[in-house]
């Protein structure tokens, strides 16, 4: 039987990926891989020289198949590691710096990255569509700002510092 030694903690402080079940960083491999059966079609498979010439090219193609599955897979692993997903402390450490909003963003768009060559080009998207919601916000104050009846950037300093104020007189009231 054999055995199977535990990780050492030192793979686990300085190796990324180490502490996720399945990863093998030194490996970088994972336990279960995308479509982890794929060996199987290959499993009884055998070529002997009598085999008719359409069994021949059935089983060709077969293999073909078989080595779309591993490029397939040799991708996957790849998208992981290029764009440092597996290094999830440090992911999990970038979240935390987010303001709530934006990585509630970030989530959502994690879906467009596959279509995204590069880690890169993906973060520009990101940043385009937070700048884009960004400008959307100012808009939308400066609309409530003309609504309001303030035509000038003076008058609408003026305004916010005015209900900055009551803001705090009110509260100021709330707590006597």
């Amino acid at each position: 039987m054999k055995q199977v030694f535990p990780p050492r903690l030192d793979d686990i402080r300085s190796l990324p990926g180490a502490e996720l079940a399945g990863f093998m960083p030194r490996r970088g491999d994972f336990d279960m891989e995308y479509d982890n059966d794929a060996e199987s079609i290959l499993a009884d498979m055998e070529f002997s020289p009598t085999d008719p010439p359409s069994d021949r090219a059935l089983k060709l193609k077969i293999i073909e198949i078989y080595n779309s599955k591993l490029d397939e897979r040799e991708r996957r692993k790849q998208f992981l590691v290029e764009r440092n997903l597996v290094d999830y402390r440090a992911n999990q450490a970038y979240d935390q710096t987010l303001k709530p909003e934006e990585r509630d963003l970030i989530y959502r768009m994690r879906l467009f990255a596959r279509f995204h060559d590069t880690k890169q080009e993906h973060d520009e998207f990101i940043v385009n569509v937070l700048k884009a919601k960004q400008l959307r916000k100012d808009i939308a104050k400066l609309q409530m700002y003309r609504r309001m009846g303030i035509t000038s950037l003076a008058e609408a300093e003026r305004y916010e510092a005015d209900k900055v104020r009551r803001a705090h007189h009110k509260i100021a009231h709330l707590q006597k």
